[in-house]
């Protein structure tokens, strides 16, 4: 997803009207395998060569939170309920697929497959 952000950002396509949009949860709730505080993992991202904060090219960061169970984020109660997968999300990078605003949730596979399987349709979007 990180060459993605960088290719579409690089085209003018990320951040604002009309453009792409990553937003990122980070969750420890898979295995405890992020890092502790929000600042860690902003630095860490950062040290990875992505810019985060949604401006030039960048995705937003968000704060640190649950994705299941009763303390889960109501951003991830609300897009399991609206996707066509209600389930837990297993995988720490998993992926939803919004279009537009009031537009459909789709729970996508994943990030296993590799983001430039989602290339296509990112560039579809982006040109309607």
């Amino acid at each position: 997803m990180a060459e993605l952000i960088r290719e579409q950002g690089q085209k003018g396509l990320v951040g604002g009207p009309g453009s792409l949009v990553v937003v990122a949860f980070p969750s420890g709730q898979f295995g405890g395998q992020e890092l502790a505080t929000n600042a860690e993992i902003k630095a860490f991202v950062e040290r990875s060569g992505l810019p985060c904060g949604g401006e030039d090219g960048g995705f937003l960061l968000m704060d640190k939170v649950d994705v299941n169970g009763p303390g889960a984020s109501d951003v991830f109660t609300f897009l399991k309920a609206a996707s066509s997968a209600a389930e837990d999300v297993k995988w720490n990078f998993g992926a939803y697929w919004l279009v537009g605003k009031g537009g459909a949730v789709e729970r996508l596979p994943g990030l296993k497959q590799g983001p430039k399987e989602h290339a296509g349709r990112v560039q579809e979007a982006l040109d309607a």
